[in-house]
């Protein structure tokens, strides 16, 4: 049976998603306005952003999660 996903993880994707916008955004501007510092930033947030995804999208340490939840539930019950 297939369980929905915490809000937590909805919450986490989002601020995910909005952290490679707006780096996106400012990789953009600072490749255009010539800032160095600027696009090293946001090459910075794009990198942060993937290592993010790559966690917060790893079914395999979803399961993991859960089974660990559910084995603490059936503990403390």
């Amino acid at each position: 049976m297939r369980r929905p996903v915490s809000p937590g993880l909805w919450l986490d994707g989002a601020l995910c998603a909005v952290l490679a916008l707006l780096s996106t955004a400012a990789l953009f501007y600072g490749v255009l306005s010539d800032t160095p510092a600027v696009t090293g930033m946001a090459a910075f947030g794009l990198s942060g952003a993937a290592w993010v995804a790559s966690v917060l999208l790893d079914g395999a340490r979803r399961q993991r999660a859960r089974a660990v939840r559910e084995a603490l539930d059936r503990v403390w019950r």
